[in-house]
This record gives C-alpha cells, sequence and structure tokens, in this order.
C-alpha cells in the first residue's frame, strides 16, 4: 500500500470532479448561475428553518428521464460532498440532514413521481411554508430568467434516516471521536489509517474485533450501513463513512494482494474534499476505482421496496477475486 502524494492525487482528480461540474455553490467565488431545468444550488435550511437540503425544479426538461437523470446528479453530488467533509471542518459535519425536499416550481410531462422515486421522494401533501431562504430561492430563479410562481406547484420529500436509539447515539460518538482524533489530517494521508482508527474504537465501543479482511468489511457493513426502511436516504457521520472507503482499500490489498494506491484528499478553499479514489494494479492493468462514488450508490442511496442488495463482500469478490481458468 503506497501513495505518491501530489502527484498521484493530480492523475487521480484531473478527469474526474463531478462537485465541480455539478455543485457551483461549493466554489469560492459564486459565480453566474446557469438557466438549467434543476436548480444547480441546494438550499441548506438549518433546524430552526426545517431541517433540509431542497433541490428546485424550474421547468420540465422535457422527459422523465432527464428529471431522473438531473435529480440523480445533483442528489449524488450532494450527499458525496458532505460525507467527504475532512475532520478539520469541525461540528459542522456530525449533523445529518432531516430530509430532501424537491420543489416542484412546473408542471411536467407523465408522473413526476416516476421520475423521482428512486431517490426516495414521495408527494408531500402540506405547503412548505414560507420563509426567506425560500423566497431567496424563488428569487434566483427568477433572475436566470425562469417563471417561478410564489410557491411550488408540488412538493416531494425524501426522509433521511439512521441507526435508531442507543446504536445511533454510540455511532455519533464514534464520529465525533474520529474527527478530534484526525485533526487536520486527510484520507489518503496514511493509507489504512482511517479504517484502523475506526477499528479500534469498534472493539472500545462494542468488543468487536475488526480484522483487516471480508469477514471485517462485513462486520463493518452491518454495524455502520442502516439496512432499512425501503426508500429512505440512509445516513452514516462522514468520518465513518470515509473510515469505510478506507477499509475498501485494505481489504483489496491484503485479499488479493494488489497493489493499492490512495488519493490524497485535502480540502479546498471552500472547506470540501475531493471523494475518495483508490488506484489498483492488476496483473492486467491498472485502474482508478472511486470508492466514496460506489459506497454512496451503495450505502447511503435508498433501497427500493423488494430490492436486494449484495454485501460490500460480495461486490468486492465479484470484481476482484481471481476468476477460474477454464
Amino acid at each position: 500500500m503506497t501513495r505518491k502524494g501530489n502527484e498521484l492525487n493530480a492523475a487521480l482528480m484531473s478527469t474526474e470532479r463531478p462537485l465541480d461540474a455539478l455543485l457551483p455553490e461549493l466554489t469560492t467565488q459564486q459565480p453566474a448561475l446557469p438557466r438549467e431545468p434543476l436548480h444547480p444550488r441546494v438550499l441548506e435550511l438549518g433546524p430552526d428553518e426545517g431541517d433540509a437540503w431542497v433541490f428546485a425544479l424550474w421547468q420540465d426538461p422535457g422527459s422523465l428521464p432527464a428529471i431522473h437523470q438531473g435529480v440523480r446528479q445533483l442528489a449524488e453530488a450532494t450527499l458525496l460532498a458532505h460525507l467527504s467533509r475532512p475532520a478539520s471542518a469541525g461540528e459542522a459535519i456530525d449533523r445529518a440532514p432531516g430530509r430532501l425536499l424537491l420543489l416542484a416550481f412546473t408542471g411536467v410531462q407523465g408522473n413526476l413521481g416516476d421520475a423521482v422515486r428512486a431517490f426516495g421522494f414521495r408527494p408531500q401533501l402540506d405547503a412548505v411554508p414560507a420563509s426567506d431562504p425560500l423566497r431567496a430561492l424563488v428569487a434566483e430563479g427568477r433572475q436566470v430568467g425562469h417563471t417561478v410562481p410564489d410557491a411550488p406547484v408540488s412538493t416531494w420529500v425524501a426522509p433521511v434516516g439512521a441507526r435508531d436509539g442507543a446504536l445511533r447515539a454510540k455511532l455519533d460518538e464514534l464520529g465525533r471521536v474520529m474527527r478530534e482524533r484526525i485533526g487536520d489530517d486527510v484520507w489518503g494521508n496514511i493509507p489504512g489509517a482511517f479504517s484502523r482508527l475506526l477499528a479500534v474504537l469498534v472493539e472500545e465501543y462494542f468488543n468487536e474485533t475488526i480484522r483487516p479482511d471480508l469477514d471485517g468489511l462485513r462486520s463493518l457493513e452491518l454495524l455502520l450501513v442502516p439496512q432499512g426502511p425501503a426508500g429512505v436516504v440512509r445516513w452514516t457521520h462522514p468520518l465513518l463513512f470515509q473510515a469505510l472507503c478506507d477499509f475498501v482499500g485494505v481489504v483489496i490489498h491484503t485479499t488479493w494482494g494488489y497493489p493499492v494506491e490512495w488519493a490524497l484528499c485535502e480540502p479546498e478553499d471552500n472547506g470540501f474534499a475531493p471523494p475518495a479514489v483508490l488506484r489498483i494494479t492488476r496483473p492486467e492493468r491498472q485502474e482508478h476505482l472511486p470508492v466514496a462514488m460506489h459506497l454512496l450508490r451503495w450505502c447511503v442511496m435508498p433501497v427500493l421496496e423488494g430490492e436486494q442488495i449484495p454485501s460490500l463482500a460480495e461486490w468486492l469478490e465479484s470484481e476482484f477475486a481471481p476468476q477460474p481458468r477454464h
């Protein structure tokens, strides 16, 4: 397990920067907003304002697949940006969003629910109360040339869930302890460091030994990843999420012996860091694995009713275990 510092970081990050393209609100200087059917900025409301991340649909892009694709990109980029925040961001990373809201200020051709159900959105019958942030959101839509009514035509809500009760309290505490101990360090600086710290804390808090193998990965997934209910965005503390990403690299190396390199995910001026990426050298090729994006889709995005998701260990075995020769 090696790291080549800035050279590797540049190679991995130069061609794959989804947050730069999808989240202009994360840039240091706010650029002029493009006129897009889906608002490219996500409005974050605090607990006193309704505790939600708000998406706005200004106009019908012409098809349900186009709406689905736009919401998917924005939702994934928003969640991934927050799950990738470094420990140096402080207590801000300890707070989980309460829900995602999609405000549709236009009608669409077809059933909007069919386009957004995969992200946990369901219709909300109660009107969204007027507030200064929401009025500012409407004003932004009008500034770029959309015809925006004062109130949305329809409102859609996606609940955000985490572990319940005492288990959630313990996991939240693990996240806070990791934030304090990691300090100014960043993902990829010391390969394996985040997951090693998590393993120490899991043994301390849960009396469970996590070994660097597929069984250890199964144990961590069961502990960290909410399994249900269907249609709920599954949230875990960002540093626990990053430790799980780190552990995937460790398991690939220890289980199959492939050399693995970690991208150095240093925060930018806006306080956000690029998502975790691994480079894996197989006998026949090198490949970049956007591990944070994979785990976002595997462990955070909602599970649909009746959907069966293989475990992370099963995913890794299918991707990296040598195939028998016939």
